[in-house]
């Protein structure tokens, strides 16, 4: 997807066009993996929230890459020079970054068989993956990440918006458009990531979340894929899962078969 044809959409007034535009990147069905490990109290939590038809909204700073949100980059030094403070530029964007909730889900071609994905996310295959269907209703929140090799300096961006908003806040009015635009602008940096990261092929829901929101989406699972290396306990647990939302959902055990190239299987499991 090129952003940069998004944004002229969004720029020049026709949000409906930006829309269909970006959704034409983003299938139906996605993909997200999740680990079970040593923590009794998580692994339950997630499988309650599965139960529920649900997906957990992350803030950015529980993410596992601890430059996530940091695609942009201040010349502080420079800013104080004209004036700015410093602590004021740090917590306007602190401000932006935490008023909204992230999901992040996988595109990958190799859909539930993609390896890298359960060695990152599913703790080597302990944990499962979820096949998601997502509606034209969400497609407005979901967002092909962009991978870019270098952060963005955003000195005018980010002083340009304060003022905006300052003016806003005096005459008691509403953003203007150009407001709003830059608004735009700083939102879409939550779903900017390092090149590095490129081959996850991620599509994330980013969602603005009041505090005291319930931190969750509603999304039923279409299939549900345990790990090779998944416990017994779990396994029943996910089947059992699986059940209540059957004949909707699926669910699938990923096993070793050393007698073909592909090696690792589907085995589907009955829910009768």
């Amino acid at each position: 997807m090129n952003y940069e044809t998004y944004i002229n959409l969004i720029l020049s007034g026709n949000p409906h066009d930006a829309n269909r535009y970006k959704a034409a990147f983003i299938p139906n069905r996605l993909y997200k993996y999740y680990s079970l490990g040593d923590d009794p109290a998580l692994n339950e939590l997630k499988l309650e929230t599965l139960s529920r038809g649900e997906v957990y909204l992350s803030k950015m700073e529980e993410f596992n890459d601890p430059f996530e949100g940091k695609a942009l980059y201040f010349n502080k030094s420079l800013l104080e020079e004209k004036g700015w403070s410093r602590s004021l530029i740090e917590t306007v964007s602190d401000t932006l970054r935490n008023n909204y909730r992230i999901a992040c889900f996988c595109n990958a071609e190799e859909k539930e068989q993609n390896m890298p994905m359960w060695a990152y996310y599913a703790n080597n295959h302990q944990g499962f993956c979820v096949e998601h269907t997502f509606n034209l209703d969400y497609m407005t929140f979901l967002y092909p990440v962009s991978y870019e090799p270098k952060r963005i300096l955003a000195d005018k961006l980010m002083t340009t918006f304060i003022n905006d908003m300052f003016d806003a806040t005096q005459n008691h009015a509403p953003l203007s458009q150009e407001a709003q635009e830059r608004m735009l602008l700083l939102y879409l940096t939550n779903i900017i990531k390092h090149k590095s990261w490129e081959h996850e092929r991620e599509i994330r829901a980013v969602i603005p979340f009041p505090d005291g929101s319930r931190p969750y989406i509603s999304a039923p699972p279409t299939n549900i894929y345990i790990g090779l290396n998944c416990s017994a306990e779990h396994c029943s647990r996910l089947i059992n899962v699986a059940k209540n939302f059957a004949p909707a959902c699926n669910i699938y055990k990923m096993v070793f078969d050393d007698n073909t190239s592909d090696s690792i299987q589907l085995q589907e499991i009955s829910l009768l």
